[in-house]
């Protein structure tokens, strides 16, 4: 259909690209991307609400992928066709992402600022998911003052607006931020079970992403219990799933993950890490029999 409707239709091809915004996140940003670019090139006189939605969409699945600069003017050029149209819910929203951009993109000073302004701003339009994101961003500031136990809450609040409100994906990623973060301050039976969770819930929803870096933190738990065994089959599972194709954001952060697993590294877990290799994530996790 997006083949179709980008030469004989690209406003309606444009569409039916941002309606799958969702699926582009947790499947395939690198594919939405492309159609997303594609059809808005294709399309410069589209409705402007329409060209809001497919840029803000272009800007998440370019998040996604770690392109946080390509996804800043996206985000600017959606909040004003959202604001002149007179979406105020969506302009909340996109005010929201342009403050998490700019996290993303280190300007983290400025947007804190901006993430309260969003936390209000969502609260005051009784919009559940808005609150969710925002409250899940600030769990960065609180974890840079070093309050880890302010940041744990906040992703658990986070993850708990997201349940309720039906977005798994989003509830997935703060339970791993709580996981990670509870193992930093020590507390490895809580981060694993904060891990397992993301795990489960990542599998179902069939992220890859997701899946992959859950059992990273799963992997860096044993590690860290010296459970040598578990840590490499792990590994070893998640190394084969990821080359199987891009990953979003795994090359930025493989390698410090990996010097944290490889913490128990020797003959063991060399062993298991390549008996892993041929497992998938779910069995090497022991989500699922061997």
């Amino acid at each position: 259909m997006l083949e179709w409707a980008q030469d004989r239709d690209p406003a309606r091809g444009l569409g039916l690209a941002s309606s799958f915004e969702s699926y582009w996140i947790v499947r395939d940003a690198v594919e939405g991307a492309a159609w997303l670019e594609r059809l808005l090139a294709r399309a410069p006189e589209a409705d402007p609400e329409l060209r809001a939605n497919a840029l803000r969409a272009l800007g998440g699945a370019s998040d996604i992928l770690g392109e946080n600069e390509r996804a800043a003017p996206c985000y600017r050029e959606s909040l004003e066709l959202f604001a002149a149209a007179g979406s105020d819910v969506e302009a909340a929203h996109i005010r929201f992402r342009i403050a998490a951009n700019m996290v993303m993109r280190g300007e983290k000073d400025a947007a804190w600022p901006l993430l309260e302004d969003a936390l209000l701003e969502a609260r005051e339009l009784d919009h559940q998911i808005g609150e969710a994101q925002a409250l899940g961003f600030l769990v960065q500031r609180s974890y840079a003052d070093g309050d880890l136990e302010q940041a744990i809450a906040l992703a658990l609040e986070s993850a708990r607006l997201a349940r309720e409100a039906g977005w798994t994906w989003w509830e997935a990623g703060q339970l791993g931020a709580a996981a990670t973060i509870e193992r930093e301050r020590g507390g490895l039976d809580a981060a694993e079970r904060h891990a397992i969770d993301a795990l489960e819930l990542s599998v179902e929803l069939g992220d890859r992403r997701s899946t992959i870096f859950a059992a990273a933190e799963l992997a860096i738990i044993a590690a860290e219990r010296g459970a040598s065994s578990r840590s490499g089959l792990l590994w070893g599972a998640l190394e084969s799933e990821a080359s199987s194709g891009r990953v979003g954001q795994w090359e930025q952060h493989r390698s410090d993950l990996e010097a944290l697993a490889l913490r128990a590294d020797g003959p063991e877990f060399a062993a298991s890490r390549s008996e892993g290799s041929l497992l998938s994530i779910p069995k090497a996790a022991g989500l699922e029999p061997v």
